[in-house]
């Protein structure tokens, strides 16, 4: 049993670490380039004053004499918000890049007269199972800004030259999202939530709390000089980016196979991708395609349920590494950060366990990926169809595509 000693002086220590948090997070909100990310900052600082003002409550009620629990640790998870993008590597960046293959996402009507001109030379070097889809294209553009009004001819015989029924764009167009976003602004906010590592066996890094207190508690795992060091956990699990790529390609292997399976007339074919983790031409253009089509929502789920296929095959030949972080890593972006019910609790987690049921695991459904969650997805996945067990998890999850 913990002493009252021993008690004030772990929130002593978590309080003057979440002060040096508060103080750096205000640092990097002042650095800050763009406003979604100081609003996240603004968020995540206001989260900080609420652990501060709990720790001065649990401080204020042991000098009144009521004794509070003893925290379940003194290390303080400082994870100021970044803008992720940024440090990614020059191999993600490609997925931004953009090529005139581009154009045949667009609107008919948003395209320009210049990039009309393209796809119709575009066109005559396609295969016979695309030009009916982009004469039809064509079609859908001249119709929009020249009508439909029969041909006239002046006295001659000689066709005269049509007009415009409405102003035909001078300037390229920003290609829009299904659900109406910019494409360029989508694709960062796909890559933001891939849980791709940054730099190998960097998985931590530590921060000095101001000011040091001789009296603080030594933290397990650091040396006597390193007291008054708190160390910043990040949340999950980052995975080597040709992982992450390839669980990417699943993800949007997943949206084009039931497009492909649609029951509905003229429904156009999405050329599969090769699996192969490299963020080449083809997989950026079908990740555009797919948010074009799509939407963003439906994308990252798709996505993150491919990141989930990598880790079902990574547990079929070597066992599961750190399945409770490669979930939160995964799916804590999609899912939130509400308050957990009790430690240890994932939303993710609760949905594996109902997958792994109802594949006979009969686990108790608490949400805590511990020893026998893990234990029961690596026997299942050792055994399971991986679609099958990976359209199951998302069926629970309550994703829908």
């Amino acid at each position: 049993m913990s002493t009252k000693r021993e008690i004030k002086r772990a929130y002593v220590a978590l309080k003057a670490a979440a002060i040096s948090c508060k103080n750096s997070a205000k640092a990097a909100e002042k650095n800050a380039k763009s406003s979604k990310l100081k609003k996240r900052i603004r968020s995540y600082i206001s989260s900080i004053d609420k652990d501060i003002r709990d720790y001065e409550g649990n401080l204020r009620a042991l000098e009144l004499g009521t004794i509070p629990p003893m925290p379940p640790t003194t290390e303080y998870s400082c994870r100021i918000p970044q803008d992720r993008f940024k440090k990614r590597s020059l191999s993600i960046t490609k997925l931004k890049e953009g090529s005139k293959e581009d154009a045949k996402l667009k609107r008919p009507r948003d395209l320009t007269e210049a990039e009309l001109k393209d796809l119709m030379k575009a066109r005559d070097k396609a295969g016979a199972s695309d030009q009916q889809a982009m004469m039809d294209r064509e079609r859908e553009w001249f119709e929009h800004y020249y009508g439909t009004d029969p041909v006239q001819f002046d006295e001659t015989g000689k066709m005269v030259q049509p007009r415009p029924v409405r102003d035909v764009p001078k300037r390229s167009l920003a290609i829009k999202t299904k659900d109406g976003k910019d494409l360029e602004g989508a694709i960062d906010e796909i890559i933001r939530i891939l849980p791709i590592k940054e730099k190998p066996g960097d998985d931590y890094s530590t921060m000095p709390v101001d000011p040091i207190d001789p009296k603080l508690p030594k933290l397990p795992g650091l040396p006597d000089d390193k007291v008054g060091i708190m160390p910043i956990v990040p949340p999950g699990v980052e995975k080597p980016e040709a992982e992450v790529i390839k669980g990417l390609q699943a993800g949007l292997n997943m949206l084009s196979n039931k497009q492909n399976q649609s029951p509905l007339p003229n429904t156009p074919k999405v050329q599969k991708l090769k699996e192969d983790g490299i963020a080449g031409p083809k997989t950026a253009f079908g990740l555009k395609k797919a948010l074009v089509d799509q939407g963003t929502g439906k994308v990252s789920e798709a996505v993150a349920l491919g990141q989930f296929k990598e880790t079902v095959k990574k547990a079929k030949k070597d066992g599961p590494q750190n399945l409770a972080g490669e979930l939160g890593a995964t799916f804590g972006p999609l899912l939130g950060k509400k308050k957990a019910p009790k430690q240890g609790f994932q939303p993710e987690g609760l949905a594996l366990q109902d997958t792994l049921n109802d594949l006979g695991a009969g686990l108790k459904d608490d949400g805590i990926v511990g020893p026998k969650t893990t234990d029961a997805f690596s026997q299942i996945a050792k055994t399971a169809d991986e679609d099958d067990l990976v359209n199951r998890f998302g069926y629970n999850l309550g994703f829908d595509f």
